[in-house]
């Protein structure tokens, strides 16, 4: 064999291992692109699944809410009809003011007989319509209007029995306007071609989508479904099955005489055996997530192509196109100067080998920068971009730098972490960028946003460095108003707070060892009798440096670090100590209530602490309320269950807090068996009381909680106009300032028991 071929084969060695290897790594890359493919496409699926399910039961929800309250409204009405009308011998005018107050098209009175007068002066006779005469054997009912015989406005009837000496005399019969309940169902969803209908569970239609293009045009759902739909009989029963059973679901249809017509349904349970039903075209629902799964594919088919054709070029070319290879991959096109990847590297080396708080991060953002490129076109946007990075980076040091990271935006790291140094480079910086057009007869000045965050923290990553800076470039508060920018700082307010949480950790056992903090008590009156009838115990931080702390600036951090719980203990004990020398004195003890913080339920024996407490101190213990926060309701409804049992067995009484300041449902109240509801000082914004919503939905909740054996406590109010008006509305108790601030213990004696006697 001859010296070339011998040179030959040792080239071809060296080839075949690199096509290989190339073979391999494309191998890999496909068998993981194609099941990044599948996994996405399952993935984009399913959370357009759960997205439309999420509208459903959001519309479902605000249904039942409305459906409740309007319930709830028509029920007081009927309550207060005998009452008003002997009082007055008429009732005209209340029902005028009370359909004034409420949100009904009308409200009216129907007698035995079917005929009513609303409080528009109309008269209506509804004694041959069915629906609505069932009114008069004791139920209570919601129909639409279409179709009444006797009536001929559009939207909702409500309908309630008015009872007197336990017999039916009569009913209150409203209506609710369809613009109202439309406004409920947000027809809004993918530009109005969604369908919204609220059924009986029987398929009748109780209130029909307004769209113009629905195929549900008859009177009845399950009869529609039937005709329009190619599902099989088997599949049709099981749904109108479990429509029927109240139950939530979804399926999808192809249309009989349009194939290519596929909607997709789901139907969730609503109040008084009524079902919402969502219909929306699939493209229309699922398109864009079709589109991704279909562009995801595209684009890995392009980076396998792309990935190939590279790794191809760098076996091949690798010496002969590295610097081009470089410059594609580091290199900003526009600017020339460093791409988002280069920066993160050596910004990320240079950040985490320097000590805390030696480079500031900056992003500038320019304002209104497409009217440049609208004026000047993308050529000249550009190359302002280019003009604007050459003026910074001239003004840098060796280890700064700066880099532009979308089309108009700028990251800068800095080795400077003085306030001054960095307005002085800002201002020369941006003044010199707007110097360019002072020859112009139509001027124009470039503006910046900017967000600084001082990198207290050299571990962390760029990008986790870049949105702290971004936060602060989009926040409300600002440390430096320019005419040509606003700068604002992450790291000043930040490092405040870190600080300060820093201190209480550093103080906080110490602390409780020296019995720094201190019990208040904030009184509760009871509405009818005007007398003080239990307190709150809340706690107060005595710092010896500070002086007193308010617990809005130490409760949110202990709670964050699990400290509450010792916290809670310590509190509980302090007001057992104060119940058992009342005792002693002989006194006429009020109840005392005190908060249980949320991370006591992650202990299943959390109680039992609290019990040692009260017999150490032989407290009854029917003189401690413990109350939990409404909160816990929406993140974990069956440990509050199990809680309250637990607390209603050791003798305590259970109050909810704060109840009204989150999203709970009030189908919730039904499910948790507590003694006293405390309304939320959310309630109470408006201290006249001149919201008449606000006034319903209050008096709502009182009578719900009447009707469910629950007292009730109105937390926050602080007028006498909110006083008087919970004295009307028949509300238990009442605690705010309009009674007493929060006071020491010994203030908190001298009220209740100068009056106790």
């Amino acid at each position: 064999m001859g010296s070339s071929q011998k040179k030959n084969m040792i080239t071809k060695k060296p080839l075949r291992s690199y096509y290989l290897v190339l073979s391999l790594v494309a191998v890999i890359v496909i068998v993981l692109a194609s099941y990044f493919v599948v996994h996405i496409r399952q993935v984009t699926y399913q959370q357009g699944e759960h997205y439309l399910l999420e509208i459903s039961q959001s519309i479902a929800d605000k249904m039942n809410l409305n459906t409740n309250i309007s319930l709830s409204e028509l029920r007081i009405t009927a309550s207060n009809y005998i009452e008003r009308k002997e009082a007055h011998g008429s009732v005209g005018d209340f029902l005028q003011k009370r359909g004034e107050a409420l949100d009904f098209s009308f409200l009216s009175f129907m007698d035995m007989n079917g005929k009513c007068t609303n409080d528009k002066g109309q008269t209506f006779n509804f004694s041959n319509d069915d629906m609505i005469m069932e009114v008069l054997e004791g139920k209570e009912i919601i129909t639409d209007s279409i179709g009444l015989k006797s009536y001929n406005q559009d939207g909702l009837i409500y309908g309630v029995p008015v009872y007197q000496n336990d017999e039916i005399i009569g009913g209150i019969i409203a209506l609710e306007s369809k613009e109202w309940i439309n406004s409920l169902l947000a027809e809004n969803y993918f530009d109005e071609q969604a369908y919204f209908h609220v059924i009986e569970n029987d398929g009748t239609f109780v209130m029909k989508s307004n769209n113009d293009n629905d195929l549900m045009i008859g009177h009845n759902f399950f009869y529609e479904l039937s005709n329009q739909s190619t599902l099989s009989q088997k599949q049709f029963q099981n749904i109108h099955d479990a429509i029927g059973k109240g139950q939530s679901g979804s399926f999808v249809f192809h249309q009989k005489n349009n194939k290519q017509n596929t909607q997709l349904v789901y139907y969730v349970p609503l109040l008084k055996d009524m079902s919402l039903i969502f219909m929306i075209d699939q493209h229309v629902a699922l398109g864009p997530f079709q589109d991704l799964a279909f562009y995801s594919t595209i684009i890995l088919l392009t980076i396998i192509i792309l990935l190939t054709g590279v790794l191809l070029l760098v076996f091949i070319n690798y010496r002969k196109n590295n610097t081009q290879l470089y410059e594609t991959a580091y290199v900003d096109t526009v600017t020339q100067g460093y791409n988002q990847t280069r920066f993160r590297i050596e910004a990320g080396q240079l950040i985490s080998t320097h000590p805390p708080l030696t480079y500031t991060f900056l992003i500038l953002d320019i304002s209104r920068f497409k009217l440049i490129n609208d004026a000047f076109g993308y050529q000249g946007g550009n190359r302002l971009l280019k003009y604007i990075h050459d003026v910074i980076k001239v003004k840098l040091k060796d280890d700064e730098m700066i880099c532009r990271i979308a089309a108009d935006q700028f990251v800068i790291l800095l080795h400077r972490h003085d306030e001054s140094s960095i307005v002085e480079l800002l201002d020369s910086s941006i003044s010199q960028m707007n110097n360019f057009n002072k020859k112009l007869q139509e001027k124009y000045f470039l503006t910046f946003t900017i967000g600084a965050y001082m990198i207290d923290d050299p571990n962390l990553s760029v990008v986790f460095i870049q949105d702290r800076a971004n936060v602060a470039r989009k926040s409300k508060a600002c440390s430096k108003n320019h005419p040509f920018y606003r700068l604002t700082f992450f790291a000043q307010a930040e490092h405040q707070r870190m600080l300060k949480e820093k201190d209480m950790e550093n103080r906080m056992e110490e602390a409780l060892t020296n019995r720094e903090f201190v019990v208040y008590f904030q009184p509760k009156i009871e509405l009818k009798s005007n007398r003080y009838v239990g307190g709150e115990a809340l706690v107060r931080w005595l710092n010896p440096q500070k002086g007193l702390i308010p617990p809005d600036e130490f409760i949110p951090f202990f709670e964050e670090n699990g400290f509450i719980i010792k916290l809670d203990l310590y509190v509980f004990e302090c007001v057992c100590q104060h119940i058992r020398i009342w005792l002693d004195a002989k006194l006429t003890l009020v109840p005392i209530s005190v908060n249980l913080s949320r991370a006591h339920l992650n202990n299943p024996h959390f109680l039992d602490n609290y019990i040692l407490i009260q017999q150490k101190y032989n407290v009854p213990p029917h003189l401690i309320e413990i109350e939990i926060t409404e909160s816990l309701l929406s993140e974990n409804l069956e440990t509050v269950i199990w809680a309250i049992d637990k607390i209603h067995k050791a003798g305590f009484t259970c109050s909810l807090d704060d109840f009204g300041s989150g999203y709970s449902s009030l189908n919730m109240l039904s499910s948790i068996n507590v003694d006293v509801i405390k309304l939320d000082r959310a309630f109470f914004k408006s201290l006249d009381m001149e919201n008449n919503r606000e006034r319903a939905i209050i008096e709502t909740i009182i009578d719900m909680t009447k009707r469910l054996k629950m007292r009730t406590v109105s937390e926050g109010v602080e007028s006498g106009l909110q006083l008087e008006f919970l004295k009307t509305i028949d509300c238990d108790m009442v605690q705010g300032y309009v009674v007493s601030k929060p006071v020491p213990v010994n203030e908190f004696e001298k009220m209740i028991f100068k009056e106790r006697g």
